[in-house]
């Protein structure tokens, strides 16, 4: 019985929903209309402030291109000294350089003879010394107190690579001495120590290493 008055119940107020109908919201009041006049008046002002901040951006734009017309003709103006300072002391530099010149070769001619004697002695002394060959033969030496024969070579390649160095550093020594403050009797005696400083060729026997290391070379 109770659920037959509760289902009772539930079907009387689902036929009551159906029924009666249900509440909404209220519709919003809709916002008064602007004014044409006003509208036209907020364009007015509008485009009368575009105007005044459009002249003074064009007035800013003309004062900086007025400036930078003015920097452009300085550092035009500039450019212009800087080439000529440029050019002037190029000339310059040929110029000391063609009296610098001059002068070493005044000061060569009047360096001693014997300077370029020594030289053209040193020239002929290094192309004879390039046209000829070393010289390389089997060489013995016993020993007769241990009975001990040694094998090794008779040589004069040391000597030459010896003497070709001395040639080579003398000639640049003499050629160094044409253009430096010397008198000619310290020129001279320089020119007997150079001289002296060139060893002769000579042969020299060469054993175990030393020999195998001018045999392969």
């Amino acid at each position: 019985m109770e659920r037959l008055i509760v289902w009772l119940s539930r079907r009387w107020q689902h036929l009551v929903d159906w029924i009666l109908p249900v509440p909404t919201a209220p519709m919003p009041m809709a916002a008064a209309p602007v004014d044409r006049h006003a509208l036209f008046e907020r364009l007015r002002m509008l485009s009368a402030q575009r105007a005044v901040e459009s002249e003074a951006h064009q007035r800013e734009v003309d004062t900086l291109t007025d400036q930078w017309r003015e920097l452009q003709t300085q550092a035009d103006t500039l450019h212009h000294q800087i080439n000529t300072m440029q050019h002037a002391a190029f000339c310059a530099s040929l110029d000391y350089s063609a009296q610098e010149d001059r002068l070493l070769q005044q000061i060569t001619e009047k360096s001693s003879m014997s300077v370029q004697l020594l030289i053209e002695e040193l020239d002929a002394e290094l192309s004879v010394l390039h046209r000829t060959e070393e010289t390389v033969l089997p060489s013995a030496h016993r020993d007769y107190v241990i009975g001990k024969k040694t094998m090794g070579l008779e040589t004069n390649a040391i000597s030459r690579k010896r003497r070709a160095a001395a040639l080579h550093a003398a000639r640049a020594r003499a050629m160094a001495m044409q253009v430096e403050p010397l008198t000619i009797e310290q020129m001279n005696t320089e020119l007997i120590r150079l001289r002296k400083s060139i060893p002769a060729i000579e042969h020299e026997t060469l054993f175990n290493e030393r020999a195998s290391i001018v045999a392969y070379n």
